[in-house]
């Protein structure tokens, strides 16, 4: 499995690349590939099990909540420079991504 920690070491590479991005769309290119696709495609897959499972409701724009946590965790790390935990994963997990699929977070025992 891949922790909090792998993640947070591939997006700091991703924050070096940053102004070779900016020069370079193939690099660009190269880093979705490598650092965020993977991501998206894991939250993509879980989404999609959901949905078959009726959990979600059909409609809900899987393309685009599969991106949001990569897209706020790269945020984090690059423009904030904060670290991301398991605290920080939980409140977009309970706070955007739940209530986007219609779910609330106390809906799930923990």
């Amino acid at each position: 499995p891949v922790s909090v920690r792998d993640n947070e070491k591939k997006l700091k590479v991703m924050a070096g690349l940053v102004s070779l991005i900016a020069r370079n769309p193939e690099v660009a290119d190269i880093a979705r590939e490598a650092i965020v696709l993977p991501r998206v495609k894991l939250n993509r897959f879980i989404m999609n099990r959901a949905l078959e499972r009726g959990e979600i409701a059909a409609g809900t724009d899987i393309d685009l909540i599969s991106t949001v946590s990569a897209s706020m965790v790269s945020y984090r790390t690059l423009m904030l420079q904060k670290a991301v935990d398991r605290e920080f994963l939980i409140r977009v997990i309970d706070n955007v991504i739940l209530p986007a699929v219609g779910l609330r977070a106390d809906h799930f025992a923990r």
